[in-house]
């Protein structure tokens, strides 16, 4: 929703002091609209379909794409519960372990199956960044105003 003094492109502004998303999520959560701009329409939909339940996070969840982000997975219940699968691997030049991912277990399943969640993903990630784009076909504008309101 926009009001008189708002302009298209604006970031949005939230209530939360980024002092108190730290304490409770771990981190300041990212402006998704600013991400979108700067990383492109892939980046965002790879991160909307990479989030792993982790235990060790204050909020429960983690991110492949963004990892330890300060954000819960808010459509977990579209796309279900999964887990990370990682494995422990020698650097062969250095011989330092590290973690790899191997891939995601699937604990409880969505509302939405794997190729639902994906595809509306693909259009919300498309929509999200024109929403910030006034120069964005009319097709956009009108998907994006379901993705604005949405997301508000």
């Amino acid at each position: 929703m926009l009001f008189t003094t708002d302009k298209v492109g604006n970031t949005m502004s939230i209530a939360m002091r980024p002092e108190d998303a730290k304490a409770w999520f771990g981190a300041s959560s990212p402006d998704l609209s600013v991400e979108a701009r700067a990383r492109g329409k892939d980046w965002l939909y790879t991160y909307l379909r990479s989030f792993y339940r982790d235990p060790t996070r204050p909020t429960g969840w983690n991110n492949r794409v963004f990892e330890n982000v300060g954000m819960p997975h808010v459509l977990w219940t579209l796309q279900g519960i999964r887990d990370a699968k990682f494995e422990m691997e020698a650097d062969e030049k250095t011989g330092e372990k590290a973690r790899r991912f191997v891939g995601y277990t699937q604990v409880t399943p969505g509302v939405m199956s794997n190729v639902d969640y994906d595809f509306i993903m693909g259009i919300w990630s498309r929509t999200f960044r024109g929403c910030r784009n006034p120069r964005s076909s009319s097709e956009s504008r009108s998907a994006s105003g379901f993705w604005c309101s949405w997301s508000c």
